[in-house]
Order: C-alpha cells, then sequence, then structure tokens
C-alpha cells in the first residue's frame, strides 16, 4: 500500500506521494499461515511527469508480470504519451494497458494537468482511474474547481478530514419493523441503525476555494507525513514511508518541489 495525495487549487495542481513498496508474504503460524507485509524499499518511484506536462500518481498493486509498475509507466510516458497528447485521452490509454497486462491486478491513479478548452481557456482536468476487477474512470473535479483526493493508505486522512459517523447502535432484523406500503426493503442484507445512537462529526470545513498554491504543498506534505506518523503509534505494517515526492503542474508550467535521484 500507498499514499498518493492530489491536491487542485486556483492556482494550480500539486501532486504528491511516499516511496515505499512492501512485500506480503505468507508467515506460517500454529494452526495455519498469516499474511504479513513489510517494507521492501524506500525509494520507489509513484509520480511521475509526463512528456504533455501532465503528472500521473500511481498506489495498490506495486508490479505487474513481475516487473515494477514504475518501469510500465515509464514506457507509457516514452511510447504512447506525446508531447501533444490531451490529459483527456490519458486515462482510457492507462487502463486499456495496465488491463491487457493483468485485469485482476487492482491499481489506481492519479492523472492530472491542463487542457485548453474551445476557447482556448487552459482547464484543470483530475482523473482517478481503477484498473482490475472494479475498472473505472472518474472526473475527480467535475464538480468543484479546488480540493483534494488521496488513495492508497486512506484511512487516517480520511478520520481527520472527512464526515464521520460513530457510535452506531444495531438494531436486530427481527425487532424491526416497517410499512410496507411506503418501503421496500431488502431484509437479507440490511444493517439498521439506531438513529439516537450516533454521533456526527461533520467534514473539516476547509477553505480550499482560498488556498495558495504554497498552501496545497502543505497539506499534501502534511497528508503524507502525519499518515506516517500516525502509523508509528499504532499495530499495522508501515505501509507509508520513506522520501516525499511533490509535483507542481500549472498552466504553462510543471516542475518538481521534490523529486528523488540516484545517488552513491
Amino acid at each position: 500500500m500507498s499514499l498518493i495525495v492530489t491536491v487542485y487549487v486556483n492556482e494550480g495542481i500539486v501532486m504528491a506521494s511516499d516511496s515505499r513498496a512492501t512485500l506480503e508474504v505468507n508467515s506460517p503460524m500454529i494452526g495455519g499461515v498469516e499474511r504479513q507485509s513489510f517494507p521492501l524499499s524506500d525509494s520507489t518511484h509513484k509520480t511521475f511527469l509526463c512528456a504533455n506536462g501532465c503528472g500521473i500518481s500511481t498506489c495498490g498493486a506495486a508490479d505487474f508480470s513481475g516487473q515494477a509498475i514504475a518501469s510500465y509507466l515509464e514506457r507509457i510516458n516514452e511510447s504512447l504519451i506525446k508531447p501533444d497528447t490531451k490529459i483527456s485521452e490519458m486515462p482510457q490509454i492507462i487502463l486499456n494497458y495496465f488491463n491487457a497486462l493483468d485485469k485482476t491486478r487492482n491499481c489506481i491513479f492519479h492523472v492530472c494537468g491542463y487542457e485548453k478548452s474551445a476557447d482556448e481557456t487552459m482547464m484543470k482536468k483530475i482523473y482517478r482511474v481503477y484498473t482490475g476487477s472494479n475498472s473505472c474512470i472518474i472526473d475527480s473535479n467535475q464538480d468543484q474547481e479546488s480540493g483534494a483526493i488521496w488513495d492508497g493508505q486512506r484511512e487516517i486522512m480520511t478520520r481527520l478530514i472527512k464526515k464521520q459517523i460513530v457510535n452506531p447502535k444495531f438494531v436486530e432484523i427481527e425487532n424491526f419493523n416497517v410499512n410496507e406500503e411506503n418501503y421496500k426493503i431488502h431484509m437479507d442484507q440490511a444493517i439498521v441503525i439506531d438513529k439516537t445512537s450516533l454521533m456526527i462529526y461533520p467534514e473539516a470545513d476547509i477553505a480550499w476555494e482560498y488556498m495558495s498554491l504554497q498552501d496545497a504543498v502543505n497539506f499534501a506534505k502534511f497528508a503524507i507525513e502525519t499518515t506516517v506518523k500516525a502509523m508509528d503509534f499504532r499495530k499495522v505494517s508501515k505501509t507509508v514511508g520513506g522520501p516525499i515526492d511533490i509535483l507542481v503542474l500549472k498552466p504553462k508550467e510543471s516542475k518538481w518541489l521534490k523529486h528523488k535521484k540516484l545517488s552513491a
């Protein structure tokens, strides 16, 4: 697992990712086998700058057919993505390419950049691409001009930012009565919750529309660092870690703020 974060504001788009790759193995134990994961590398590339100035981040399956996913993304960038390739064409290119390799491997991609509209205005494009069993393409900024998305190890940031419903009291189905004239319910898979037991914490009121590009960079970095630090204190596999790569995309410029380089 990994954590990839994309923040899009009026000034531009920030894409960030951690660098940890983990390996899952079967560990023998009394009574059977337990699936465990451990850090394999802290130098994995998960965010890429493409020939047309757009960015791609990836999380989920770290390999396809025994090769690291980074090597495939480099090939796509060299052979399928040209300087004039439209950002709106890229999600389908990625989906077709990886599903052709292996339809069972579940991977998530953020595909982001700018594209000229009919009136020559540079428009932000933020896509999520899901490969494998739940293949689909989602336009993530169609409803709002500013915001953030994150995938991979989502739990910690989702608990901090998104609406939370806690302390639900579940009601046994046999004690639940419904007026069949007004409702149609499939009771075989229903979960009934006592509304009076709920505590609801609203979504964090973040003024995405007023964020500067620097604020977006700070949020992306905060999201990954907070996830790493929170996992340090939890009895879980440390699936997020290593250096943070940060890519900034603007209508006429794309550049790395932080990017791992080979060193000796």
